[in-house]
């Protein structure tokens, strides 16, 4: 979820640094140019920073993750930070404007992250819930169990003769016995006054007790009838009520009383926040808790949500259910605990089986497979297939850059001679480029026009050769049928199926009918598949970036790149880790 955890000093002395992924931009520089125009945050391609400044100790706290995610409470975040780093921070350390010695805060930082974990659990528990009843709804839940003041006394005058109001948590204490099956006074009608006798009146059972409004502590604790046999219920139930009670005042410790968390939903009833997937998942199990087998009719109510989660964000159907399938493997063999260790269980199944889906069996490197074919003197081909629309001549473009930017020589072979303007387009990117573009105008057969563009290539000593093809939709036989030709007569080094991330089913079923198109019209002795996936509109789809899992799943063809923008620039490697975590979001 966070990419990147920093505290520096207003003067750019770095005191911790934690990046839990690869960051390439210069995010502290950036942060520091950012204080000075007196920003909190900033945007870096699709990575989003924050940072708050603590004058009075000099030090700025950042945090910084990728905003595609759903990424809640940064400001909490922040905070427990300065609240966790000021107490081992001591600004003696800094003698004549030189840091002697640099505070170590890794086991600190890992303190933060569990309580901000807990801090995002809870809210979203609190959310979940609902608005929370105020105090006047809370003292009249307990109205059975607090007596009622008839003393005569005004409101701000004190209890006489040493007598005490019940507390609160007496309160409680005297609910919780009555819960256990213990004896405790009732409410009912109001008492007399001070010194007179309470009635004996003729009523039913169930009618309330009338007792005296003044209680001191010796009469509260006659009224305590718990016995040392106290049942096992009733001692778990104290026992899980202070564990709430003492998260509560740790995470008080890092926030404040004044936190959203522990006030009344109603000030803001119009609040709404996104709840994980993971959450939604657990969220069906908590009742699984003690040494228990899982069984499929535990898990299947909460596999079918997960499902459904998954078909949500773009996953297909058939692809969603295969998944779901090999978790419920994984988890029939778990043996439960306590609720924390089934969410353990959950979460490591649905990450191991998602990473394993999306790591490629065959690792593909075009820039050094480029260079092993320039050293045998031979151009490097590379041929782009896909349906109509997808933006396979401007990913064609980007990988152009890409090489160039390696110092390759390359071309472009225009054979999409049926769509009106390919050809122009693609001349214009040429341009842009400085790239040559190889065209035969809209007259010649696509294969040959491939076939000249490599001989071509071949004679001026061309590096790389990026080979453009017209889009079809995968169930037109006679097109995919003259697709296979270009690859069968030309035989490229890499076949790239360009594939947009917007779709879910549809897209599982172009890639399969492409794949099966070149194998079944390829000779024998020689039979071709899609070598690679490069997804399209990747910064699109937000969240849903289910068309990967999909399209990786279905015939386990790696994705290569993913396209983030409209600019040369924008193609990037797949970051597995990235995906899952978007999936579990």
């Amino acid at each position: 979820m966070i990419d990147l955890v920093s505290i520096i000093t207003t003067g750019g002395v770095i005191l911790f640094y934690k990046a839990l992924c690869q960051i390439k931009e210069d995010v502290l520089g950036k942060v520091i140019d950012g204080c000075l125009q007196q920003k909190t945050s900033l945007q870096l391609g699709s990575m989003k920073v924050q940072w708050v400044i603590l004058n009075e100790l000099g030090l700025i706290f950042i945090v910084s993750y990728q905003e595609i995610f759903f990424i809640q409470y940064i400001d909490v975040l922040l905070k427990m930070l300065q609240t966790q780093f000021k107490q081992i921070y001591n600004p003696a350390i800094k003698q004549k404007g030189i840091y002697k010695s640099i505070p170590e805060f890794d086991s600190g930082f890992e303190e933060v992250m569990k309580m901000w974990q807990l801090y995002c659990d809870k809210r979203s528990e609190k959310e979940k819930e609902g608005p929370t009843r105020t105090q006047d709804q809370q003292q009249e839940q307990f109205s059975t169990f607090e007596p009622k003041v008839e003393t005569g006394n005004t409101p701000n005058e004190e209890p006489n003769d040493g007598q005490q109001k019940l507390s609160k948590s007496e309160i409680i204490k005297m609910k919780m016995q009555q819960k256990s099956g213990t004896r405790s006074p009732k409410d009912g009608t109001k008492s007399p006054q001070d010194g007179a006798k309470s009635p004996v009146d003729s009523r039913s059972p169930k009618q309330s007790v009338i007792m005296n409004t003044n209680i001191t502590k010796k009469q509260i604790e006659s009224l305590d009838f718990t016995s040392k046999g106290q049942s096992q219920v009733q001692s778990n139930q104290n026992e899980k009520y202070m564990t709430q009670e003492q998260e509560d005042d740790l995470l008080k410790q890092f926030v404040g009383d004044d936190d959203p968390l522990f006030g009344s939903d109603d000030e803001n009833p119009k609040q709404q926040k996104k709840q994980g997937l993971f959450q939604k998942l657990t969220g069906k199990i908590q009742n699984l808790t003690g040494n228990k087998q899982l069984t499929e009719e535990d898990l299947l109510p909460v596999l079918d949500d997960f499902k459904n989660a998954l078909m949500q964000k773009n996953v297909a159907e058939e692809i969603a259910q295969k998944l779901v399938d090999s978790i419920k493997t994984n988890l029939l063999a778990t043996k439960t605990k306590a609720f924390q260790s089934i969410r353990t269980s959950v979460q490591e199944a649905m990450k191991s089986t998602l990473t394993r889906i999306l790591t490629p069996n065959r690792h593909i490197d075009i820039i050094a497979e480029a260079l092993r074919a320039k050293e045998k003197q031979k151009p490097y081909v590379i041929v782009i297939i896909g349906v109509n629309g997808v933006g396979k001549s401007t990913t064609l473009a980007k990988l152009g850059y890409l090489f160039k930017s390696q110092g390759f020589s390359l071309m472009i072979a225009a054979c999409d001679n049926f769509r009106a303007g390919a050809v122009e387009q693609l001349k214009t990117h040429g341009q842009c480029l400085g790239i040559p573009v190889y065209d035969r105008g809209y007259k010649d057969d696509p294969p040959e026009i491939a076939y000249q563009a490599i001989r071509e290539a071949t004679i001026k000593k061309i590096d790389v050769v990026l080979v453009d093809t017209a889009g079809r939709m995968q169930h037109n036989e006679p097109l995919m049928r003259a697709l296979s030709r270009i690859v069968t007569m030309n035989n490229p080094d890499l076949v790239l199926f360009v594939g947009e991330a917007l779709v879910g089913n549809d897209g599982v079923d172009q890639l399969v009918n492409f794949n099966k198109a070149l194998i079944v019209n390829s000779p024998k002795d020689n039979v071709r598949e899609i070598d690679a996936i490069i997804l399209s509109k990747f910064d699109t789809v937000d969240e849903k970036v289910g068309a990967a899992l999909s399209l990786t799943s279905a015939t386990g063809k790696p994705i290569l790149f993913v396209g983030v923008g409209q600019k040369y620039t924008h193609l990037k490697k797949l970051n597995v880790n990235t995906v899952v975590r978007a999936l579990l979001q």
